[in-house]
């Protein structure tokens, strides 16, 4: 799976002028940090779930892990709004 800065990087050599590269980004630049926020809070989630200890895993839905990883980035990514 590509990261968003991978996508971002392989764009910009596609497009060759920074003019394009700049339209381009300003059409896109949503989706992009979506998909950025998408793979930090995954990446989060997995490694939660990889570092509990087995017999809390037990009671623990999948739900937990999402809504955990989600209250992570807010706290930590949206400290200025």
């Amino acid at each position: 799976m590509k990261t968003a800065m991978q996508e971002l990087i392989e764009n910009y050599y596609k497009l060759q002028t920074i003019d394009n590269f700049i339209s381009w980004f300003s059409v896109n630049e949503k989706m992009l940090l979506e998909k950025e926020k998408e793979q930090i809070i995954d990446a989060y989630r997995i490694a939660s779930i990889n570092n509990a200890p087995n017999e809390d895993m037990k009671n623990i839905k999948p739900e937990y892990w999402q809504l955990n990883a989600e209250m992570w980035y807010d706290k930590h990514y949206n400290q200025n709004k």
